[in-house]
């Protein structure tokens, strides 16, 4: 990020719908086909791209100016 750049830009949130999508893709997969080692290790990776990126932001408040939505993602 940018020094004048408190919040989260939109590259950022970019970011944070693709590991959601990821997320939920691998569960509809998961709910539909059944589990497989490939699968397993995609969620572990949506999983990890999530927890390191949106949930650590969110929890620090830098995600968005709104506690509510920094609350949500964290």
């Amino acid at each position: 990020m940018k020094p004048n750049e408190r919040f989260a830009t939109r590259g950022f949130w970019f970011r944070l719908v693709c590991y959601c999508s990821l997320y939920a893709a691998c569960m509809a997969t998961y709910v539909t086909q059944g589990s497989s080692w490939a699968l397993c290790a995609l969620f572990g990776v949506a999983q990890a791209c999530i927890g390191l990126n949106v949930q650590h932001d969110a929890n620090h408040g830098a995600l968005s100016q709104n506690p509510a939505l920094n609350e949500f993602f964290g």
